[in-house]
């Protein structure tokens, strides 16, 4: 008589199989992401804030309008990514993080695991493609001196200690809204729907890039997260448009799920500065 779990090894094996040859179809390069998967009409929410008067002494207005600043990714397998200059400069991680992952839970196809990334959104290419949906002359250029490249801010795979196991605590309180709550900060989350979950480790890996606490992060971010007013934006596996953090789920996670578990998000945040002129008349007199 066979053994009840033996025939389970197959079945295991198959979804094994399955799911590593669908994750390789879940992918995007950066050119892709920033000409196709970035949605800048539901997301830059261009303002002009008030008048104001440049280091040089010209008058100008103020003018405020967000900017995606990250790349979230988040994946079932341990060095693998939606992104694919990602995927080819960790593909060796995984061998050295032992089990973890979809890969460490054989037969836990539900499980509420997910390893996290989040790198720098290359805007330099965006500039340089001119697919910013703003004049130059309204560009914030000292606040987007970043992605220069591939720029990796936070991999799960070198924080398995904290990310896997984290119970020990950091001070952290609240709920990202009303997905689930921010601490512990690891990659388990309890949550019905596989897209909201997500989001929660993307925003948990942003967080702890903005703030390592106990976690290994490779650079630091160098903007505060503002949960009010950033916002988070799924590109993979559909283009979505932009959702204040923790939202209502009913109101935007409308069965959009990924059948391999990877998803990608680019996170929005303002940026704001004096611009001269601005189409403003030019003043007269004294």
């Amino acid at each position: 008589m066979r053994h009840p779990a033996s025939r389970n090894i197959p079945l295991v094996v198959g979804s094994l199989l399955m799911l590593a040859l669908s994750s390789s179809g879940q992918a995007a390069t950066l050119v892709e992401i920033v000409t196709g998967l970035t949605n800048w009409a539901s997301c830059l929410d261009f303002r002009i804030e008030g008048t104001c008067v440049t280091a040089l002494g010209e008058s100008g207005v103020i003018v405020s309008y967000r900017l995606p600043h990250l790349l979230q990714d988040t994946v079932k397998i341990p060095g693998t990514s939606t992104i694919d200059e990602l995927a080819g400069a960790i593909g060796g991680v995984a061998a050295l993080v032992p089990g973890g992952g979809a890969l460490g839970n054989l037969g836990e196809w539900n499980l509420p695991y997910s390893e996290s990334h989040s790198v720098e959104y290359p805007i330099q290419l965006t500039m340089a493609l001119r697919t910013i949906p703003l004049p130059p002359q309204f560009w914030c250029l000292d606040q987007m001196q970043y992605g220069f490249g591939l720029t990796i801010n936070y991999l799960s795979e070198l924080d398995a200690a904290a990310w896997r196991s984290n119970t020990l605590p950091e001070g952290f309180g609240g709920w990202i809204g009303v997905w689930a709550p921010l601490a512990p900060r690891n990659g388990f989350c309890i949550h019905y729907s596989p897209a909201v979950a997500s989001g929660v480790f993307g925003y948990r890996g942003a967080h702890i890039a903005w703030i390592p606490g106990i976690h290994v992060v490779l650079k630091p971010l160098w903007f505060a997260l503002d949960p009010g007013d950033d916002r988070m934006q799924m590109a993979i596996p559909v283009v979505k448009e932009c959702l204040q953090i923790g939202s209502n789920p009913l109101l935007w996670d409308h069965g959009d799920v990924s059948l391999d578990g990877t998803y990608l998000w680019v996170y929005w945040h303002r940026v704001r500065c004096c611009v001269p002129g601005g189409g403003l008349p030019a003043r007269e007199g004294p």
